[in-house]
């Protein structure tokens, strides 16, 4: 009994080795180019033309923005009427 515990111990660990790399595409080195194209902003939240009607001096608003690049995105400000209002590196997460 012992035995074919062993064997069959085994042979899982025969087809968890095998199956790893099953159905990867394995990972090619590609040269980097040339910054061929300007990084392209494109603001989702709020749309063009809102308007925000309030009695309060203050408001919140949530503005909702894509950033790409053909190679990285390194870092992005966010500024409003020429304060920074907040900023994200690559790999950080946002929050103002």
């Amino acid at each position: 009994m012992k035995n074919i515990f062993k064997y069959f111990k085994g042979l899982l660990i025969i087809l968890f080795i095998a199956s790893c790399n099953d159905g990867i595409d394995p990972i090619t080195e590609v040269i980097p180019g040339a910054d061929a194209t300007s990084p392209v902003v494109v603001i989702k939240a709020p749309l063009e033309g809102a308007k925000f009607k309030v009695n309060d001096p203050l408001i919140s608003v949530n503005v909702e923005f894509e950033v790409t690049d053909d190679i990285e995105v390194g870092s992005v400000k966010v500024l409003l009427d020429d304060t920074e209002i907040g900023s994200i590196a690559s790999g950080d997460k946002f929050h103002v």
